[in-house]
């Protein structure tokens, strides 16, 4: 149960943080540094016979309506769980949305509810969506990019999910100040992996003890092993106790798969 209650605060591709809105194409990480953007996510499972190959097909045809309808930046992908504790409840896939600001993503959400109630091909669409999938659940993020190296690809790849709680006491700047140190320390090592925050709004429990949600992406499964390996060989583990520890505590949520389904 926790896993679903923390999912229906996340919902991701994953700052997949603050550049989670930006498409596929390359970006230098100096252009991308301290980027904010604004989510919003549903948490779906499947009904009964039905899959991803299913949904694809689906966002297909949402993809195109949306592409001729929206006049503002929204990007969208599809998240789905791989590796998470047996004993905590998830949901079969996840939504994201994300545009550069709360305004343009509240003009999508409009846009998108008004069309698939009036106009006959976006209702044609929401049908069939909810034919496939059966989503209970949501949330909103602001999501700040903390590190984007040029190799980032949000088209396709893999989003590791941590949560974290700041110790009482502790400020803002110190959080941030550890936080660039150990990237600094991440980049010495050739790690070339995607960092993003997210701060979670409604949607996300209060109960829960979460600060934010570190999100860290890369490419493939290799790409991230690679960085796993890279980071290891240079006792990251000692580092980031060294720096963190003092400051905040984190525990690993979940990795997943992400694809992009509009850029």
């Amino acid at each position: 149960m926790v896993l679903k209650t923390i999912w229906s605060i996340l919902f991701l591709w994953l700052s997949l943080t603050t550049n989670i809105h930006a498409d596929s194409h390359k970006e230098s990480n100096k252009d991308n540094i301290n980027k904010v953007n604004y989510l919003h996510t549903l948490n779906c499972n499947f009904r009964p016979g039905k899959n991803m190959e299913d949904l694809y097909k689906v966002t297909k045809n949402w993809e195109t309506w949306a592409s001729e309808a929206y006049d503002m930046p929204y990007s969208a992908w599809l998240l789905t769980p791989v590796m998470f504790d047996a004993r905590m409840d998830t949901h079969d896939v996840y939504w994201l949305g994300s545009s550069d600001s709360r305004v343009n993503l509240g003009k999508a959400m409009d846009q998108w509810g008004s069309a698939s109630a009036f106009d006959p091909k976006a209702k044609k669409i929401r049908e069939a969506f909810e034919r496939v999938i059966d989503c209970d659940s949501g949330a909103e993020f602001r999501a700040r990019t903390i590190s984007f190296p040029e190799n980032t690809n949000m088209g396709y790849g893999v989003a590791a999910f941590t949560t974290c709680k700041v110790n009482d006491g502790v400020g803002a700047q110190d959080v941030q100040n550890a936080t660039l140190e150990y990237n600094k320390f991440r980049e010495s090592t050739g790690n070339d992996s995607a960092h993003f925050r997210w701060y979670g709004g409604y949607g996300a429990p209060s109960r829960l003890e979460m600060s934010f949600v570190d999100v860290f992406v890369n490419k493939s499964w290799e790409h991230r092993a690679q960085n796993i390996e890279k980071m290891a060989s240079n006792k990251a583990g000692d580092i980031r106790r060294e720096l963190f520890s003092p400051i905040m505590q984190c525990e690993r949520l979940s990795v997943n798969r992400f694809v992009q389904i509009k850029s």
